[in-house]
C-alpha cells in the first residue's frame, strides 16, 4: 500500500478559517474515496499532519487532483506551508512511526 504522511504550517493566523475549510472537505473527500484504506488527522504543536494509506498510486493521484482535495491544492501556497513524504508499506504506521518518517525524509510542497 501507498503511505502519505503530510504536515501543514499556516503561514499566518488568520488563515486559518480558511485553511479549515479546505482541511475538513478534502479529509472527508479521503475517507469517501475509492482506494483509501485509512485516513488520519492531528495536530503536533503549530502543524497539522495527515496519515493516509491508499491501495495504490493511482487511487492516490485520483484523489489528490480531483474534488475538495483539489481546490485545496490550488489554495495552499497562498495559506500555508507543508511537507510531505509518500512511501510504501505493509501496514499503517502508528503516529510516533509516521512522525519520525516525516521529520527525517518529507520534502517540502
Amino acid at each position: 500500500m501507498i503511505i502519505v504522511v503530510t504536515g501543514l504550517k499556516l503561514r499566518a493566523l488568520w488563515h486559518y478559517p480558511a485553511f479549515t475549510y479546505h482541511a475538513f472537505r478534502s479529509f472527508g473527500q479521503a475517507q469517501r474515496a475509492e482506494g483509501c484504506l485509512s485516513a488520519q488527522t492531528r495536530k503536533v504543536g503549530p502543524v497539522y499532519h495527515t496519515i493516509t494509506a491508499w491501495r495504490d498510486g493511482a487511487a492516490m493521484k485520483r484523489y489528490a487532483s480531483r474534488g475538495a482535495h483539489g481546490e485545496a491544492e490550488r489554495a495552499f501556497s497562498r495559506i500555508a506551508t507543508g511537507r510531505v513524504v509518500i512511501f510504501q508499506s505493509d501496514a499503517v504506521p502508528d503516529w510516533p512511526q509516521a512522525l519520525e518518517i516525516w521529520h527525517r525524509d518529507a520534502h517540502e510542497v
